[in-house]
């Protein structure tokens, strides 16, 4: 029987290293809506859940924005994307992460403002299904467009109610203020990890003050250990 414990783990610039890639395109309707392209560095300091903030330090006719029917723009951002992001690689430690949660029965679930099949798509293509056991993306439930809300807090929420798990066997691990604020807002000592190098600069992360602040996924390994008293490494073949 799996351990009670559940390992919300974000998708994008966590476990798939698409930070360039996002920004890229990120500029591209930046300047479709007539604001000033982003570098890397830029896109890491003003990406935020929903998208309107980025929009807005780039300088983009929020107007043309509003206008944007829900959903659209995270389609017409899809249609640039996906093709790039099917040759995206996991970040260093990714799959170590998964496997040993797996080996430790621990519950995987992609918590993500991403679309489903786009994850299936690349989490296959990536051998990486088998480690996970739930996916929530932003078409699960009540449908939320992340450039105008936000839901993943709820989604979680939700996860752990119909599952009756405490929020105490829950960690919530991203690359973005987003994630801490989940864990705090499912309480009963949810715990927190963010990790630097995604979409969000090191200040930032810092600032939403996780539990836990790490530069690398192979970092989480041992705070995981501790904190749920489970082995730092299985038997070949428990998997």
């Amino acid at each position: 029987m799996p351990n009670e414990f559940v390992a919300f783990i974000d998708w994008n610039g966590t476990l798939l290293a698409d930070t360039a890639i996002s920004a890229r395109m990120a500029s591209h309707f930046i300047q479709q809506l007539g604001g000033r392209p982003l570098n890397i560095g830029e896109f890491r300091r003003f990406f935020d859940v929903p998208f309107t903030r980025l929009y807005e330090q780039a300088g983009c006719d929020m107007e043309r924005f509003k206008a944007i029917p829900p959903h659209s723009l995270t389609q017409m951002f899809g249609e640039k994307y996906e093709p790039i992001a099917a040759r995206a690689r996991t970040r260093q430690g990714a799959r170590d992460l998964l496997s040993w949660l797996h080996i430790n029965e621990v519950r995987v679930v992609i918590l993500s403002n991403h679309d489903r099949k786009s994850i299936e798509r690349n989490a296959r293509r990536l051998s990486l299904s088998s480690m996970i056991s739930h996916i929530s993306s932003r078409d699960d439930g009540e449908a939320h467009d992340p450039a105008h809300s936000r839901g993943k807090g709820q989604r979680a929420a939700r996860y752990l109610e119909r599952q009756g798990i405490s929020p105490a066997q829950a960690v919530v691990i991203g690359d973005t203020p987003e994630e801490a604020h989940i864990a705090h807002e499912l309480g009963g000592d949810a715990l927190s990890i963010l990790i630097s190098g995604g979409y969000s600069t090191h200040r930032r992360l810092g600032a939403a003050k996780p539990h836990h602040l790490v530069h690398r996924l192979d970092s989480i390994r041992p705070i995981l250990a501790q904190h749920w008293k489970l082995p730092m490494t299985a038997s070949p073949g428990m998997a």
